[in-house]
């Protein structure tokens, strides 16, 4: 075997993989960041009245004010101008306001702090950063991607976590979700929402429903205030299903990337990732011995992965470690992504070894009884060549 995993047996094996999200270059992948903006714009407004420490402004209700927002005060200077062109207005700091009372069209805020006494026509600003819980997107029984709600819950969760929200964890939520025996797959009501937001402690929930409109699939997604109940924001826009619907992919590659150079006795770390939810096995094609499936392993028998995420193993936190051993030659790592769970066989997959990319992928479907749809696969090759060690006179 050209590969040992070097055990620790007197400390407690930590099995945790530590996914980190990448962002996706990709028309999908701006659409939902446009959801996102939609949902967590920036709102703006004027001081209508100041009494005392008491601020009056004109954002209220309608315009997703809540209790505890806060707001930068800003006065405007001279304007700034491109030639002729008016850019803007030069912008002083006032201070900051927290809004206590919040009515249909305007609120009621309370200094926080100041820098100079705050006006009325004063400009006041923020962005919504309320702690929030992304459900996932409700869908008729005759909706034909329900794989896409998964994965838009997956993107819009980071993509207002980058936004600046504090976002409450995706298997987390769901979790809670399923122990309070709450049908996601349909429309949460606004009486529900109320009860999932006490149970989360969160400020609002962003809910929302997919609707299939033949070559276009419609997103309705909504901010929703957890103690209220009502709508503060919301996105609805259209894509069209080819863009929600691409080819199952996965990619591997290891620390020293494509064609790296090892050594007998280096350490190595595997990297892989697929484009939806599946489950993934890692298979290692050692030169002169048979194959051996080195994920799921004993440290980690759950394989299932988050669509566009990046997995590493062993990870950081991981009591093992892949080692190489003396034999030289190329090795190839080759990932199999399966949208149902499967347990292959080393023994079953070694008869593949000097398969190139397509024919593997193709002799596995027709082993496993699947579709092109249901299976991905992707490769990484390496050396290890032998230590030469100067010699002295």
């Amino acid at each position: 075997m050209n590969m040992l995993m070097i055990l620790s047996i007197l400390m407690i094996l930590v099995t945790s993989i530590i996914p980190t999200f990448a962002q996706e270059e990709s028309e999908l992948d701006n659409k939902i960041e446009s959801i996102a903006q939609m949902l967590a714009l920036r709102v703006e407004g004027e001081v209508i009245d100041v009494s005392g420490e008491n601020v009056y402004i004109d954002v209220g209700n309608n315009d997703g004010v809540l209790e505890g927002t806060e707001f930068m005060v800003i006065r405007l200077g001279r304007p700034i101008f491109k030639g002729d062109e008016l850019i803007t207005y030069e912008e002083t700091l006032i201070g900051r306001i927290k809004v206590e009372t919040v009515e249909k069209n305007y609120s009621i805020a309370f200094v926080l702090n100041k820098e100079q006494d705050i006006q009325k026509y004063d400009k006041i600003r923020t962005k919504r950063k309320y702690r929030v819980a992304v459900t996932r997107f409700a869908f008729g029984e005759k909706f034909s991607y329900k794989d896409f709600a998964d994965n838009l819950q997956s993107i819009l969760t980071n993509k207002l976590f980058q936004m600046g929200m504090e976002v409450m964890e995706r298997n987390r939520l769901n979790e809670i979700l399923d122990e309070l025996k709450i049908d996601q797959s349909g429309p949460i009501d606004p009486n529900t929402a109320k009860e999932i937001g006490k149970m989360l402690a969160v400020k609002a929930l962003v809910v929302g429903e997919l609707s299939d409109f033949g070559d276009k699939v419609g997103i309705n997604a909504r901010l929703v205030d957890a103690e209220k109940g009502v709508v503060i924001s919301i996105a609805d826009i259209q894509i069209v299903k080819a863009i929600i619907d691409p080819i199952f992919t996965v990619e591997v590659w290891v620390d020293r990337s494509e064609g790296g150079i090892y050594y007998p006795g280096d350490r190595f770390y595997v990297f892989f990732k697929a484009n939806r939810d599946c489950y993934l096995t890692l298979v290692d094609f050692p030169p002169q011995r048979e194959a051996l499936i080195i994920f799921p392993n004993v440290y980690h028998l759950n394989n299932f992965i988050e669509a566009n995420c990046i997995y590493e193993i062993p990870a950081p936190e991981d009591d093992f470690a892949f080692v190489l051993d003396k034999l030289v030659g190329m090795e190839v790592i080759r990932a199999i992504a399966t949208l149902k769970q499967i347990n292959f066989s080393s023994q079953a997959l070694n008869k593949y070894k000097d398969y190139g990319e397509a024919d593997f992928a193709e002799a596995l479907a027709t082993m496993m009884n699947l579709s092109k749809k249901e299976l991905a696969t992707a490769s990484v090759r390496f050396y290890i060549r032998e230590l030469k060690l100067p010699k002295y006179k």
